[in-house]
């Protein structure tokens, strides 16, 4: 149902948001400890207009409320609700808050920094989880990700991204083609040029949708 309102036209949306809005409020009734149904009316709340029901303070409520329930995702809710606000100070309060709960998020706050241009912040989560281990290699692909999208410490990432690439990544774990098009970019810094095409094309064979290969080709070709 909710895929059918994310494509129909906009009467179609004002027709069916309603009752799928009643629908999830109806499994929360029923299912007190339901989250998939809480985080449905969060994202109703947050996008549909006032008078349907929209309601940022509703969304932070019932995010909240899926705190009780599973706290980091409660925690991460609360984390995206409040960037989507432009509140990033809260936003980052939530995000760590989710990474003490449950360490395997971490990512997520990583990802926060990045978008945030920390890279300080989001280098020292990487430096962390390589202290502890330095075999981390979801770390180590970090480490070569935040090199190439900051410019910083462009060896260390290289290196770190040479170390991926002789890894074989397990299923959800960043793909081969992911590394080689972050390495193209770590080298199009470097301004290597044809060293970038040639890892541009290499990405996009791998895999074909890779949007910032595509456009990091058409730049290195000109």
């Amino acid at each position: 149902l909710g895929t059918l309102a994310s494509d129909a036209n906009i009467f179609r949306q004002a027709t069916l948001g309603p009752k799928m809005k009643s629908a999830w409020e109806k499994a929360v009734q029923l299912d007190p400890k339901t989250v998939d149904a809480r985080e449905s009316l969060i994202q109703y709340y947050l996008q549909a207009p006032a008078i349907a029901g929209g309601s940022v303070d509703k969304a932070i409520e019932m995010a909240n409320e899926i705190k009780k329930i599973k706290p980091s995702e409660g925690h991460r809710q609360l984390g995206n609700i409040y960037y989507r606000e432009k509140k990033y100070a809260e936003a980052e309060k939530e995000f760590i808050a989710m990474t003490k709960v449950d360490a395997t998020l971490t990512p997520g706050l990583a990802n926060f920094y990045v978008l945030q241009k920390q890279y300080d912040k989001a280098f020292a989560i990487s430096d962390e989880a390589l202290k502890q281990n330095p075999d981390d290699m979801a770390a180590t692909y970090q480490i070569g990700k935040l090199s190439a999208l900051s410019g910083l410490q462009l060896d260390r990432g290289e290196a770190a991204l040479k170390k991926y690439l002789g890894y074989q990544p397990k299923k959800n774990e960043p793909s081969h083609a992911g590394a080689n098009m972050r390495l193209a970019q770590i080298m199009e810094k470097r301004g290597k040029k044809s060293e970038a095409k040639s890892l541009y094309q290499l990405a996009l064979k791998g895999d074909a949708t890779l949007k910032e290969a595509k456009e990091g080709l058409e730049r290195v070709s000109k």
